[in-house]
């Protein structure tokens, strides 16, 4: 069994994403009132997009991608990861 490694975010915790854009946040933010200030900036300079304040809680690692309990490979049979079977509050995943 894969042993996986919680490390708590304690500093640079806060993201601000662009809601449209498929690119992952690139700058990290020491508090919520830094993060909620770039996100205002950034949207006074992008009219009309959507900017989110992320807070990352904690990071979870598992470094061993051998058999699972049953011996077949973790995730799917390809290898990727099957998506949740439902969809969170206020997506547009349209799943129930």
């Amino acid at each position: 069994m894969s042993a996986v490694t919680i490390t708590p975010r304690e500093s640079y915790a806060y993201l601000v994403w662009r809601k449209a854009k498929g690119r992952p946040p690139r700058f990290r933010h020491e508090t919520r009132a830094e993060a909620e200030a770039e996100a205002a900036r950034l949207a006074s300079v992008h009219q009309g997009a959507t900017f989110l304040v992320l807070q990352e809680l904690a990071r979870f690692r598992c470094d061993d991608a051998g058999p699972n309990s049953a011996g077949e490979p973790a995730g799917e049979p390809d290898g990727a990861i099957s998506p949740p079977t439902r969809a969170s509050p206020g997506s547009k995943g349209g799943r129930a």
